[in-house]
């Protein structure tokens, strides 16, 4: 029991760091296209910064311990952190690369869902196609 509580409370804790960093770096195409246009404005606002960690840090929280649990047997613990993570990265500068080129409204919550889907997607590859043990069979022919 108590292995699961720690576990969990690991991947809160991770999920929480994870998600900041997956906000301050989703958010970088933004900065670069704000220093190409408009470079009059300051480049990396206090308030910009806090808003994305403020945003990235719960949704890591509440995700972590979701995508660990359903990859802990599946995947080797370095990929259950990272392949997420880097996927919701790339997933959200793809959709700032679709805000940029289509003009919508709403490009804030595009780069949010990006991320989101990013990682969601990540967790679904990992689940069906991460590294899983593999049996090997004993010198009677029986699986162990």
């Amino acid at each position: 029991m108590w292995r699961v509580v720690l576990m969990t409370v690991g991947f809160i804790c991770a999920g929480a760091v994870q998600g900041a960093l997956i906000g301050i770096l989703s958010f970088t195409p933004v900065w670069i296209e704000q220093l190409i246009w408009q470079p009059e404005y300051p480049l990396f606002e206090f308030w910009t910064l806090l808003a994305m960690v403020l945003i990235g840090a719960p949704m890591g929280a509440i995700l972590g311990p979701v995508i660990g649990w359903i990859l802990i047997g599946r995947a080797p613990l370095w990929r259950i952190l990272a392949e997420p993570t880097i996927a919701a990265i790339i997933w959200s500068w793809g959709a700032w690369v679709y805000v940029f080129l289509v003009p919508v409204s709403g490009g804030f919550d595009l780069l949010v869902l990006g991320a989101f889907l990013g990682a969601i997607v990540a967790t679904v590859r990992l689940r069906f196609r991460g590294v899983r043990p593999r049996l090997t069979p004993d010198s009677a022919g029986r699986t162990a």
